[in-house]
């Protein structure tokens, strides 16, 4: 498949699960796809409050997108998202990140401050894990990876192995935890190429 699109090229998005605890979305292949000049090239988000699990991405490629692989959500319209496999991607010319998550997307409804947003009952909060990447090859990439959760709901279990990145700056990470990388390789200018704020478990190994 051959797309060009004014918004996210490729998008999962769901709302309303219907049995607590049990994902709506599951068992989705997505394969031999390229998107051309996209907001996102593979996209989950915002909307995840219907949950998915299950969910496979293999031997695409992502050309002019403003962001390669994109994860978003926010408090308010956040769900489970997990054992997602993305592999066998090749990118070029991405405007901001090669790849993203973010569970402050789009700030938060009108009135909410951020500090207690995520405390609120009932808020469904995004819950991201277990997300495998291999074979990920990018060349120039305004920034590499960017992964910023929230304090009291920790992005984890991020998977990354074999991947090059060509990008103007580096890995930037806040509020995530058990991030493994393997044999990942960054080509930046700007140092450091790895800055964290409030994670726990990272590893990197070649």
């Amino acid at each position: 498949m051959y797309r060009t699109a004014g918004d996210d090229g490729i998008c999962m998005k769901l709302s309303g699960e219907k049995t607590p605890g049990v994902p709506e979305l599951t068992n989705v292949i997505i394969a031999d796809c390229i998107v051309y000049h996209a907001h996102g090239g593979f996209v989950i988000g915002s909307n995840t409050d219907g949950s998915m699990q299950n969910i496979f991405v293999n031997n695409c490629s992502f050309i002019g997108t403003d962001m390669e692989v994109r994860v978003k959500s926010n408090a308010g319209r956040g769900g489970t998202v997990k054992q997602v496999y993305i592999q066998n991607i090749h990118m070029a010319n991405i405007l901001n990140e090669a790849m993203g998550f973010d569970t402050c997307y789009a700030d938060m409804p009108a009135g909410k401050e951020k500090s207690t947003l995520y405390e609120q009952p009932n808020n469904k909060v995004p819950d991201f894990s277990n997300f495998y990447f291999q074979n990920i090859y990018c060349n120039d990439a305004a920034k590499a990876i960017s992964i910023k959760g929230m304090p009291d709901a920790l992005i984890r279990q991020l998977y990354f192995k074999d991947m090059v990145i060509a990008s103007k700056s580096g890995f930037n990470c806040e509020n995530a935890a058990d991030l493994f990388l393997k044999n990942v390789h960054i080509i930046t200018a700007k140092q450091p190429v790895f800055e964290t704020n409030g994670y726990r478990n990272i590893q990197i190994t070649e």
